[in-house]
């Protein structure tokens, strides 16, 4: 089935690095996407079908050694 993504987002991310080793202390990253997936019409699907898409993710990296 054709399927076609329209999705949009922002992401930011804050890293905290060690400045004598170089390695990352801790990383926070929060991400949003948003959009519409649609399947086009098909004979499996006559009319087709838009599915709104929405995601939200906050990961917390700590102790990266």
């Amino acid at each position: 089935m054709p399927v076609k993504s329209d999705i949009n987002g922002f992401m930011e991310a804050v890293i905290l690095v060690d400045k004598t080793t170089g390695w990352t202390k801790q990383a926070t990253i929060n991400q949003t996407i948003s959009g519409n997936t649609e399947i086009k019409d098909n004979p499996k699907l006559p009319g087709g079908l838009i599915m709104p898409t929405s995601m939200r993710s906050d990961i917390v990296i700590t102790d990266m050694h």
